[in-house]
């Protein structure tokens, strides 16, 4: 009993020690959990009870005990699979979305660009990532604590900071970096302060283009945009810097505005760019175009980016798209959105997404099921010459095929083609089981009055729903995080 009483009482210091490091550094956290159910399942035992009772009635205790578990268990073996719909793995019978698309598309670009050996300076967390999927060494990683590390992230993080261009390049001088990755999505005025109090922000007294992450982007003098899309941006860092015109002043915050409102401020990396990233190009930029549009706010930025895709590559497809998407979407013009969705279709006639996307258009925006129809029922049809420029639907494959699938099933039994309907609908079913398109269509297809008397959920219980995921059937689809994942399907 002494020797027990010990060992509790050895886990309970332990537990509160764990709690205290887990309250003073975050990735401790998770340290005082096992501790935590070692502790929960000893007060279910027979030391719930007064001593006295464990001594005259032992065995009556265990049985108590073994009922209550067994009432305890029949409770929980009630409310399978899940105790609602939002937890458990009931919280993932649905396709999956990941805006991790302009991660790859950075580690695409790294692989293929940057030479082995290259020192990069990035956050943590893109630290992390990176050091598995490329062949660069990182200035920082998170792969242990010291104190000499803690040091050099003070210092790596002045990238997310307001300090001056002059330091910032000094900075990465002294950690031996070549280059350095801004996350757009982390540009922002960040609580993270710095030891040396002259670099931090300071909402008071600096504006957004005091970022570090943002007025490199005007005309660096020490740093060099060499790579930029949806969430990413990278800068290599001048071995000497640009000298500074007569009577010329490092730019403050309304000057960093200007330039960057300015096409001749992105005219140097745009001609880079089409030479070293060539088709890669400007579908990149209208994906930096979009965060620009929607993350910083800055839409004139935006705007100027989309006119230099679309001058250096007015035949890409996905320039197009994009453009359409555009129009559509964001400034809702559906007449100027047309001639791009048309032109995207033809330059990218087996694009899933791009499929999809006219279909909806035609018939939801423009109100025209006719041309829907219409082009279902042409790309349903095998081409005679054997050629691959228009695969059929049915033989389509890859990511999002089954929201393809059940959109064109929709519109054909709108327009009473029902045998094409039903091949659409099975491989619909097939492919994207649990998709939200197949639930809000499922009334269409059939022939139900609305979404209140639907029968879809005789059709997928939740143990439907969760064998259907345990035999894989979830789609995961990987996109940019402000476009549609047109470029991230398939082969594409």
């Amino acid at each position: 009993d002494e020797a027990e009483e010990a060992g509790l009482l050895f886990f309970v210091v332990q537990f509160l020690l764990f709690f205290l490091l887990g309250s003073l550094i975050n990735r401790l956290r998770v340290a005082f959990g096992p501790p935590m159910m070692v502790l929960a399942g000893t007060a279910a035992g027979p030391r719930l009870f007064p001593t006295q009772l464990q001594r005259r009635y032992p065995n009556m205790l265990q049985l108590v005990l073994f009922f209550a578990s067994g009432m305890h268990l029949i409770w929980m073996t009630t409310m399978l699979p899940c105790v609602n719909d939002g937890e458990g793995i009931c919280q993932h019978v649905s396709d999956k979305f990941t805006n991790d698309g302009d991660l790859v598309d950075l580690f695409d670009w790294v692989n293929e660009v940057v030479k082995p050996g290259t020192p990069v300076l990035a956050s943590m967390n893109l630290a992390g990532t990176m050091r598995a999927f490329t062949h660069v060494p990182m200035t920082i990683h998170p792969q242990f604590e010291s104190a000499e590390l803690r040091k050099r992230v003070q210092r790596a993080y002045e990238l997310y900071n307001c300090g001056s261009e002059a330091s910032f390049a000094k900075t990465m001088t002294d950690l031996k970096a070549k280059l350095v990755i801004f996350e757009h999505s982390r540009c922002f005025f960040t609580p993270y302060n710095l030891d040396d109090k002259r670099k931090n922000c300071n909402a008071n007294k600096h504006q957004n283009e005091d970022l570090m992450c943002i007025k490199l982007h005007g005309q660096s003098r020490r740093f060099k945009l060499v790579f930029m899309n949806g969430n990413y941006a990278v800068f290599q860092l001048r071995k000497t810097p640009l000298p500074l015109q007569e009577g010329e002043r490092e730019p403050k915050a309304p000057e960093i505005r200007r330039r960057l409102e300015d096409p001749d401020n992105w005219k140097d990396y745009v001609h880079e760019c089409e030479r070293t990233q060539r088709e890669k190009c400007a579908p990149r930029l209208m994906e930096a175009a979009a965060h620009f549009y929607h993350g910083m706010k800055r839409h004139k930025s935006a705007e100027i980016l989309r006119d230099w895709a679309q001058k250096i590559s007015p035949e890409n497809g996905y320039v197009n798209f994009y453009m359409a998407r555009y129009h559509d979407v964001d400034e809702n013009q559906p007449q100027k959105a047309k001639r791009f969705y048309d032109k995207a279709l033809k330059l990218l006639p087996n694009n899933i997404k791009v499929l999809t996307e006219v279909i909806l258009f035609y018939d939801v925006v423009l109100q025209d099921p006719h041309f829907s129809a219409q082009l279902i029922e042409k790309r349903s049809k095998k081409n005679k010459d054997g050629s691959d420029k228009e695969v059929s639907l049915l033989e389509l494959n890859g990511p999002g095929i089954g929201l393809l699938m059940c959109e064109a099933a929709a519109a054909a039994k709108n327009a009473g083609n029902e045998k094409l309907a039903s091949k659409l609908w099975k491989r619909a079913r097939k492919r994207a089981p649990l998709s939200d398109c197949i639930k809000n269509n499922w009334p269409i297809i059939n022939q139900e009055p609305s979404q209140d008397q639907s029968s879809y959920g005789k059709h997928y219980s939740m143990w439907d729903k969760v064998k259907i995921v345990l035999n894989g059937g979830l789609n995961l689809e990987l996109g940019p995080h402000h476009q549609s994942n047109a470029r991230f399907l398939g082969s594409e």
